[in-house]
């Protein structure tokens, strides 16, 4: 559960500051404790989110505490960027996120991410987007089980583009 708290307008036009703060527990259940060793029970994430959205930028921080076998501070930043109308270029950098690409990670697991993206719509009807992310994992004890990359590539036909969304 998110909770929303602030939002702030500067006097410049077009921009936009939003600060939001929330707290989630995760509960896990196991049918063999020998089968992932030591984990807890509960897992609590506590966050604090500042962004900035200015006319051809998007910039968030955000602040995360996780407590579970450990308490460790998480942090990220990212950057959207709108070039033009058709093409937009963004990244992100974590350090200590939760991570739920495995299920044994997802219980006791941190990952250190960098990414990269590229959005670029040539007509309001089709699109093609790019994705490149660089992971390095951990495990909430300590000890570093791998890292990995990932690309991705997504391609986009949208059939009412001259319709607004109503969704």
């Amino acid at each position: 559960t998110h909770a929303y708290l602030a939002e702030v307008d500067p006097t410049a036009p077009g921009d936009r500051l939003q600060l939001r703060a929330g707290v989630r527990e995760e509960r896990f259940s196991r049918q063999d404790a020998a089968a992932l060793g030591r984990i807890p029970d509960i897992r609590r994430l506590t966050g604090l989110e500042l962004a900035h959205q200015g006319r051809r930028s998007l910039w968030q921080w955000e602040l995360l505490r996780l407590s579970d076998l450990t308490d460790d501070l998480a942090w990220a930043m990212a950057q959207t960027y709108r070039v033009d109308s058709r093409l937009n270029l963004g990244w992100r950098l974590e350090r200590q996120f939760p991570t739920a690409d495995s299920v044994a990670l997802r219980v006791a697991g941190r990952d250190d991410r960098a990414e990269a993206t590229m959005q670029w719509m040539p007509d309001g009807r089709h699109g093609l987007r790019l994705q490149v992310d660089r992971h390095d994992y951990q495990l909430a004890g300590g000890g570093r089980p791998g890292s990995g990359n990932t690309l991705r590539l997504e391609g986009s036909h949208r059939l009412f583009a001259d319709q607004p969304d109503h969704v």
